[in-house]
């Protein structure tokens, strides 16, 4: 198996498992360039889900897509919370009210 090949595949296994998202840095980070990037969004296989956070074109955006691509951007440091963490983890009867996200700060919450 090439290089190229084994690269795609764990980034295919990530946006799988991330429900159709990977960041930017993840993607570096797993051997993609910034070259490869690039490509997948000319050729419209990636679409942007926020700054440095993509989405494979296969996927509709939802609201749960929408919040944990805010999370994916806000990394490592941020996360899906309150109403929105209700909604996005499908508890039975979460109507998703608004999108909020904390920051943590030494152990704090901003």
């Amino acid at each position: 198996m090439s290089e190229r090949h084994a690269v795609q595949q764990r980034i295919d296994a990530v946006v799988r498992r991330q429900h159709g998202l990977v960041s930017r840095r993840q993607a570096m980070a797993l051997g993609f360039s910034r070259r490869m990037i690039d490509g997948r969004l000319h050729s419209g296989s990636w679409i942007s889900a926020a700054p440095g956070v993509y989405r494979a074109a296969t996927v509709e955006l939802t609201f749960r897509r929408h919040c944990l691509a805010g999370s994916l951007w806000a990394a490592p440091d941020g996360l899906v919370s309150r109403d929105a963490a209700v909604a996005v983890w499908s508890y039975e009867g979460a109507v998703p009210r608004l999108i909020g996200s904390d920051h943590f700060a030494g152990g704090e919450i901003r």
